[in-house]
């Protein structure tokens, strides 16, 4: 299937790139500092919704990602108490 692959590899981008200021999320208080930037943004007309919702996604799906690590964090010094 060589068409195939080759067809993919030339398919147009459906999406572009989005450029506005974003705090670094590295825990989940951040996580709220940044979506508030985020709508912000958005109420400003410099994100469109969509793109703003698309965003938010992630941040959503990073926050969580940063929440366990934090539980890992706190079970692994809880177990090392022990």
């Amino acid at each position: 299937m060589p068409g195939l692959a080759s067809a993919s590899s030339t398919s147009a981008r459906r999406d572009s790139p989005i450029t506005f200021a974003l705090p670094e999320v590295r825990s989940a208080s951040d996580a709220v500092e940044a979506s508030a930037s985020l709508l912000a943004a958005v109420a400003a007309g410099e994100v469109t919704p969509d793109e703003g919702g698309r965003v938010m996604a992630l941040l959503t799906a990073h926050k969580a990602l940063v929440e366990t690590g934090d539980l890992e964090a706190r079970i692994a010094a809880l177990e090392a108490k022990k």
